[in-house]
């Protein structure tokens, strides 16, 4: 059984404007997620943003998600670099 998946939360949304998100990915993947988030926090501080760390990951997510189109599933139609360099990992 495959456990990988990404919840949105959007029916737990509320009136002070946030919400949970959760998910299971591969290795490979949340190393890379974590290294582009780390890297959208430190520009967005770079730039002047004063919130916590914690927060501006989580900005950082919200700006991924609107800018970074989808992977390509078609080779003939390439998509711009990824943010963050794919690894791979040895299996447990």
């Amino acid at each position: 059984m495959d456990r990988r998946r990404v919840d949105v939360h959007t029916r737990d949304a509320n009136t002070t404007g946030v919400l949970d998100i959760s998910g299971t990915m591969d290795t490979a993947d949340g190393l890379d997620l974590d290294t582009a988030l780390a890297h959208g926090a430190a520009e967005l501080k770079a730039a002047g943003c004063t919130t916590s760390l914690d927060v501006r990951r989580s900005m950082a997510l919200g700006e991924m998600a609107r800018r970074q189109p989808p992977p390509a599933l078609n080779p003939a139609r390439p998509t711009s670099g990824p943010l963050a360099s794919p690894r791979q990992t040895r299996p447990l």
